[in-house]
C-alpha cells in the first residue's frame, strides 16, 4: 500500500514538473514573440521615418532646383520674384510714362546747418537696362531684404539709377520711383528700392560690379 502511495506521489510530482516545464517553455515563446513583434514594429515605425525625412529632403530640394527666384542669405531662403520685377518695371515704362533714368549728382556746397546743397542730371537710358540689372542681380551670392539706406547729400559714387518720372526734383522722382539702384558704402554691394522695401545684393567682390551703374545706356 505505501509502495503505491509512493508512486503516485512520485507520478504527481513528475507530472508537476512537467507542466512547470511546458508553462516557462509557452512562456517563453510569447515572450520572444512579442519581443520580435515589438522589434518589427520599431523598425517599420524607423524605416517610415527614414522614408518621411527622405521624402522631406527631396520635397524642400525639388521645390529649391523648381524656384530659380529663391536666394540663400545668411543660411536661409527668401523669395525674389524675378520675374515679377522684370514685368513691373517693364509694364511702367510702357504704360505708366515712367522713364529709365541714369543720375549724376553733384554736390555744389553746404548750407548754415550742414546739409549738402546738391545737382542732379539726369539721363533717359534705354528700357533693356531692366534686363541687364536683373540678370546682375541674379549673380549675387546673398540678399539681405527690409534694409534701410538715407544718404547727406550724394549717394555713394554720385550715382544712381531709377525707374520714375524724370524730373531734377528729387522729392518728386523719389516719391514716384518705381526701382531705384545705387551703390553702397561697401564697395561689393548693390542696394534696392522696390515695392517700398530696400534689398542689399552681395557679391564676391567689387570687380563684378564695379562701374556697373555707370555703363548703363
Amino acid at each position: 500500500m505505501e509502495k503505491k502511495e509512493n508512486k503516485e506521489n512520485k507520478a504527481r510530482i513528475i507530472l508537476i514538473i512537467t507542466l512547470s516545464l511546458l508553462v516557462i517553455a509557452l512562456c517563453g515563446y510569447i515572450l520572444s514573440g512579442y519581443i520580435g513583434y515589438k522589434k518589427n514594429i520599431n523598425d517599420k515605425n524607423k524605416t517610415v521615418e527614414n522614408s518621411n525625412d527622405k521624402e522631406k529632403d527631396n520635397t524642400k530640394e525639388k521645390e529649391s532646383n523648381d524656384n530659380p527666384n529663391k536666394t540663400t542669405t545668411n543660411n536661409e531662403t527668401h523669395d525674389f520674384d524675378f520675374n515679377e520685377l522684370s514685368n513691373t518695371l517693364h509694364s511702367s515704362l510702357e504704360k505708366e510714362n515712367m522713364q529709365a533714368l541714369v543720375s549724376t549728382c553733384e554736390e555744389k556746397s553746404v548750407d548754415e546747418n550742414g546739409i549738402p546743397n546738391t545737382e542732379y542730371k539726369n539721363n533717359v537710358v534705354s528700357k533693356d537696362t531692366v534686363d541687364t540689372i536683373i540678370n546682375k542681380l541674379k549673380e549675387a551670392k546673398t540678399i539681405d531684404n527690409n534694409i534701410t539706406f538715407s544718404w547727406f547729400g550724394c549717394p555713394p559714387k554720385q550715382i544712381a539709377y531709377y525707374i520714375s518720372v524724370n524730373s531734377n526734383d528729387q522729392i518728386q522722382l523719389h516719391s514716384q520711383s518705381k526701382f531705384s539702384l545705387y551703390y553702397a558704402n561697401g564697395e561689393d554691394i548693390l542696394l534696392v528700392g522696390y515695392n517700398s522695401n530696400g534689398y542689399a545684393f552681395h557679391y564676391n567682390s567689387k570687380e563684378e560690379i564695379s562701374n556697373f551703374i555707370e555703363s548703363l545706356e
